[in-house]
């Protein structure tokens, strides 16, 4: 009986200990973060992207995207955007398999999160809703105007070029992708961006 009390209260010393140490060290992140001043947590760029696909469906399109961003720790980060795309995409419609080519110009907001590891690689998700032109699917080659949700998860590698700027590179998967109405021609993005601090 005295060896459970014993072990019973050797346990309870000991996790006291490790969560002291665990709570200590969540406070000193804590006060490096809250360290860093405003103007080094904002960060401004952008995205610019090409992307073309040939083969029984063509597509193209041109990618503008300003970006701002707020550094929440040293390793997680988010943000939002503005992004403009320049689309052209051939549609099939079926049963008919009449033919359509459309051309563009996209525009929706974007909102992103950032997980930086390894210093230089960082996981990615995104958020977007584009406001594009959608063939109506009604067997003619109308269109109307509608929003397409998109979610985006992937990663990507930055490069510094400078104190104060640099490239990030991003491969993305939409996790919704929809091939009768998205502006892209895959669910896989790629994307090149600068960043200044």
């Amino acid at each position: 009986m005295n060896r459970l009390v014993l072990g019973f209260l050797l346990l309870i010393a000991i996790s006291n200990s490790v969560s002291a140490q665990y709570f200590e060290e969540e406070k000193k992140d804590k006060e490096e973060t809250e360290k860093i001043p405003l103007e080094d947590r904002v960060f401004f760029g952008g995205n610019f992207g090409l992307s073309f696909s040939f083969g029984d469906v063509e597509s193209q399109y041109i990618e503008v995207s300003p970006l701002v961003g707020y550094r929440f720790s040293e390793t997680f980060s988010g943000g939002l955007s503005l992004s403009y795309l320049y689309v052209s995409r051939e549609y099939i419609f079926l049963p008919s398999y009449n033919r359509v080519k459309l051309k563009n110009n996209t525009y929706g907001p974007r909102a992103f999160l950032r997980y930086r590891f390894l210093d230089n690689y960082f996981f990615q998700t995104e958020l977007e809703s584009l406001n594009t032109l959608v063939p109506l699917n009604d067997g003619t080659s109308n269109t109307g105007r509608d929003w397409v949700p998109g979610f985006f998860i992937g990663g990507g590698v930055t490069y510094p070029i400078g104190r104060n700027l640099s490239v990030n590179l991003v491969l993305m998967y939409n996790v919704i992708y929809d091939d009768n109405r998205s502006p892209y021609g895959s669910p896989l993005a790629s994307r090149g961006g600068i960043i200044v601090r």
